[in-house]
């Protein structure tokens, strides 16, 4: 296993960069790729930065390890996530992560499509699933200022701090650069909620152990 990549950045957000390189990369499942998760403070406008290495089409749980505790120092409110591929400037819609000490969003599935090899879009799929959480609907805006609904489960008490730690999960759809189709997609959360597997998804509050290819911490 490749060592991961963890880079901590303090950014102005309204210029997102994953890495400082942004030319164009196209890929094959089994390269590898960067993710940055985006740790955004909303009323000073700055934040910080977590880059994993993943490889294309692989199954992969990101534990942003101690990343409620270091928000904790700046206070719990208002804190939103975003998530980036590298070299590239898209950046998912930015959902919230920390609103106060009552509403924490610690688990979120993200599919990174793909169209011939090149990422075109970063889709949330996130959903309520787990029963012992609560749930809520919102809206959220793109960076292209379009706007659509989302829902997510979220602790009203955080009984331990890594059970708040920011854990997302990736996968992938669409073709590779060899015309290949991505296959991991399959496993994501929404594939399941149909089944009513809560116990299943209730192992995200320890990163999935058992049902992904690769946890990255």
């Amino acid at each position: 296993m490749l060592l991961l990549l963890i880079l901590i950045h303090t950014f102005n957000c309204l210029t997102l960069k994953c890495v400082s390189n942004d030319v164009n990369e196209t890929y094959t499942r089994g390269d590898h790729m960067t993710i940055c998760i985006h740790f955004i403070n909303k009323p000073e406008q700055t934040g910080q930065r977590l880059a994993f290495d993943v490889k294309v089409d692989r199954y992969t749980a990101l534990y942003a390890k101690n990343s409620y505790t270091t928000l904790k120092t700046k206070g719990l409110t208002n804190h939103t996530i975003a998530i980036q591929a590298n070299k590239h400037a898209l950046v998912s819609p930015i959902l919230d992560y920390v609103i106060n000490s009552t509403n924490v969003y610690p688990i979120y599935s993200l599919v990174v499509n793909m169209e011939d090899g090149n990422v075109t879009d970063l889709i949330w799929d996130n959903g309520c699933w787990d029963s012992s959480m609560e749930c809520s609907d919102y809206v959220i805006t793109n960076s292209n200022g379009e706007s659509f609904s989302d829902s997510n489960n979220y602790y009203t008490e955080c009984t331990k701090d890594m059970d708040c730690d920011a854990k997302i999960y990736i996968s992938f759809i669409g073709t590779d650069a060899s015309g290949n189709y991505m296959e991991s997609a399959g496993k994501r959360i929404s594939r399941f909620r149909q089944y009513a597997v809560s116990d299943m998804f209730s192992s995200a509050k320890n990163v999935f152990s058992g049902y992904v290819d690769d946890i990255r911490t």
